[in-house]
Parts: structure tokens; sequence; C-alpha cells
């Protein structure tokens, strides 16, 4: 560097960068908590210079429920690729989620790079392709959660946007409770979901922009969007929505607002 310092026109690696922490400590949780389930959540500017903070967090029986962080990861980009990397160094430690005997199930949000890094870091994990012919990717994906906040704020914003009345915002947020009410306790396949699903989209069939509302939530990926919050019944692999990812968010609130970084 310093030789040719003259004929350097740019040098930067940080956009690339990953930093991933997992103590012996934290890689011994699994045996504390085998079979749980995992929750995922990025926060941003987590340092005075934009890096962002990832975090895989468990709800620890052994700690008295609380929550406790598994791996802690520092990175600037928030591509798919940079989530590929996260994940291969979760899978280095843990293994893959729901087929090694380790953690059952991960929650995140509807960042389609987290899902798109999932995905990749699980095939390149197994020493397949980084891209399968349609459907191969169940298997992983079937383990993949998306909570029921970040849908329900998702869809206040879209009506709201497309200029809801209160009233009217209020009848789809209690039509899209009920409908993931019904997805988590008889099914996607039940008569319950279906009719619950109906009436949620009928509501929205007045707004401005359901066409591509729809499509993105119901189709895009194969659908894996609106999976992730129905296919969570009695008998299916993720058997259960959560509420929130707010377990990771909150541990990375406390980074992020207790200590100088």
């Amino acid at each position: 560097m310093n030789e040719h310092a003259d004929k350097i026109v740019a040098f930067e690696i940080s956009p690339s960068l990953l930093i991933a922490v997992c103590t012996p400590f934290q890689r011994m949780q699994l045996n504390r908590t085998p079979g749980t389930a995992l929750v995922l959540d990025t926060t941003y500017r987590i340092t005075a210079d934009g890096m962002k903070l990832t975090m895989f967090i468990v709800r620890s029986c052994s700690m008295q429920g609380r929550f406790f962080p598994v791996m802690h990861c520092l990175h600037r980009s928030l591509d798919s690729d940079i989530y590929r990397r996260i994940f291969r160094a979760f899978f280095n430690c843990f293994g893959i989620i729901g087929r090694d005997g380790g953690f059952s199930g991960l929650t995140i949000d509807f960042a389609d790079a987290i899902s798109e890094g999932y995905s990749m870091a699980c095939l390149e994990h197994v020493g397949g392709e980084t891209s399968v012919e349609p459907g191969g990717l169940e298997p992983f994906l079937s383990c993949l959660r998306m909570c029921k906040f970040h849908f329900l704020k998702n869809l206040l914003a879209f009506i709201k946007d497309a200029g809801a009345e209160e009233d009217q915002k209020r009848s789809v947020i209690d039509a899209a409770q009920i409908m993931l009410s019904n997805a988590a306790e008889t099914g996607k396949d039940s008569r319950t979901f279906k009719a619950s699903e109906k009436k949620l989209l009928s509501l929205l069939t007045v707004f401005s922009g359901f066409d591509s509302w729809k499509k993105w939530w119901m189709e895009n990926k194969e659908g894996l969007h609106w999976a992730c919050i129905t296919d969570v019944g009695p008998g299916a692999t993720r058997h259960a929505l959560y509420d929130t990812t707010n377990a990771s968010e909150s541990q990375n609130r406390v980074v992020k607002m207790d200590h100088d970084v």
C-alpha cells in the first residue's frame, strides 16, 4: 500500500465485511434447548459509521426463560450474499435448522435478502448448487416462519397509503387477525381458514394497488411469504406462528442503546 499509494484510485473492502461471533458457551446452548426455535433480526446503525448487527436468539429454559443470543454477526451490507455468509457461519456451528438435530425452526421478517441468503446457504452446506428446480428448496424453507407483527404492519401501511378510512382499517386488521388465528388453530386447508382468507381478500379488493400487494404476498418466491404465515397449523412443519421477532430486536436494542461501539 505504501509503495504504490500514488497509483491507487480507490481501495475499499468494507462492504463485504462480516464478523460472526459464537463463543463455546453460546454453542452449548443447543444442548440446553434441544428442538427449540430461533428468531433472527437485523438492527441498523449499530455503530457511528453505520454497521449492522444480526443476532440469532433463543428462549432459554435453563436461564429462567430469558432470551439468549447464540450468535452475533456484525456486517455492513444487507444483500442476499451477506445473509448467505451469515447462515453459512451459523450452519458451521449448529447444523442446518430442522435437519441436523438442532434448532427446529427460524422466524424472520419479510426481507427477501434474508430468505434468499438462507436458501443459498442451505444448498451450499449440503453440497448442492446455488440454484434448483422450483419446489426443490421446500425441505429447507418449510422451517422458515415469518412473524405476525411484520405482516400486520405491512398490511396497515398498504391500506393507509391507499386512503383507507378508520373503520376500514379496523375491519381489515380484525379480519387479518382472525385469518392468522385460524391458520394456526385449524390449518390452511380447513374450511374455517379458507373462509377467513376469502373475507380478508374481499375487503382488500377495493384498495388501489391490491393486485400488486396480492402478487407479492401470495405468488412471489413461489408463495413463500404467504406460506410462512398461513402454513402453520397442526401437522405443518412450521406448526407455529409467532407474534413478533422482538426477541431478537430487543437484544439488538440493548447493545445499540446501552453500549458505545
